[in-house]
C-alpha cells in the first residue's frame, strides 16, 4: 500500500515538474493549510459559545491561532522551496527554482493529512471540555492572550495531543522521503545528495513538533 502511494507521488512529481506556474500548487498548500485550522477553529466557536467575557481582544487571539496552521505550512513550503535550492547549490544542482515550487507543494502532503489528523483529535478533546465562564479570572496572567493560552491549555495539555504532536514527526519522515524526491528531479543531483537536503530542511520541521510537545508537555 506504501509503495502505491509513494509510486503515486513521485509520478505526481514527475509529471508537475516542467509546467507552468504553480498555482495548482498554491491551492494543494492552502487546503492542506485549512485542514489545520480546522481544530482551532473549532475551539473558538465552542469558546465564544461558552465565555461571557469574549471581546474584541480574545477575538483577535483566536483569529491568530486559527490562521496560523495555514500560515505556518506556507512558511514550510518556502522553507523547503528556498532552503532546497540553496543547499542543492553545494551539490553543483542545476535547475530554476521555480521547479522547486512546483515540487516541493507536493512533499507536504503528509504534513496535510496529520494536520487533519490533529484537528480531528483537538475536536475530540474540547468536546469534554469545561471551559469556565470567565476563564480571564483564573487565567495565570492579565490579557486577552493569557487568556487564550489558558483555554488552549485546558485540552492542548492532554497526553493524547502531545502524543499526536509527536506523531508528527512521522508524517514529517514521510514528507521528507518526498522533498528528497522534489530535490533529485528538481536540481538534477545525486540521491543520496537529495536526501541529505531533505533531512535538513524536513529534521528542522521535525525539531519543531518535538519542540512544541515539549512545550505543551511542560518541559520547555
Amino acid at each position: 500500500m506504501f509503495r502505491q502511494v509513494a509510486a503515486y507521488m513521485d509520478n505526481k512529481i514527475e509529471r508537475r515538474l516542467d509546467r507552468r506556474g504553480f498555482s495548482l500548487e498554491a491551492v494543494l498548500v492552502f487546503v492542506c493549510g485549512l485542514l489545520g485550522s480546522i481544530g482551532f477553529a473549532y475551539i473558538w466557536m465552542t469558546t465564544t459559545n461558552e465565555v461571557s467575557d469574549f471581546g474584541d481582544g480574545l477575538t483577535y487571539e483566536f483569529i491568530a491561532s486559527t490562521i496560523a496552521p495555514l500560515l505556518l505550512l506556507f512558511g514550510l513550503w518556502i522553507w523547503y522551496t528556498v532552503g532546497a535550492h540553496l543547499l542543492a547549490s553545494h551539490y553543483r544542482g542545476r535547475g530554476p527554482i521555480i521547479r522547486l515550487f512546483r515540487t516541493t507543494a507536493w512533499a507536504l502532503i503528509p504534513v496535510g493529512i496529520w494536520y487533519l489528523i490533529r484537528s480531528i483529535v483537538i475536536v475530540v478533546l474540547f468536546f469534554s471540555v469545561d471551559i469556565p465562564e470567565n476563564p480571564s479570572q483564573e487565567a495565570p496572567g492579565i490579557g486577552a492572550s493569557a487568556t487564550h493560552d489558558y483555554i488552549l491549555g485546558l485540552g492542548l495539555e492532554d497526553p493524547i495531543y502531545i502524543g499526536t504532536l509527536l506523531l508528527g514527526v512521522a508524517f514529517t519522515v514521510w514528507s521528507g522521503y518526498l522533498l528528497s524526491t522534489a530535490v533529485q528531479r528538481s536540481k538534477n543531483i545525486e540521491q543520496g545528495d537529495a536526501r541529505k537536503v531533505a533531512g535538513v530542511l524536513s529534521g528542522a520541521f521535525a525539531l519543531y513538533l518535538v519542540w512544541s510537545a515539549l512545550g505543551y508537555a511542560g518541559i520547555a
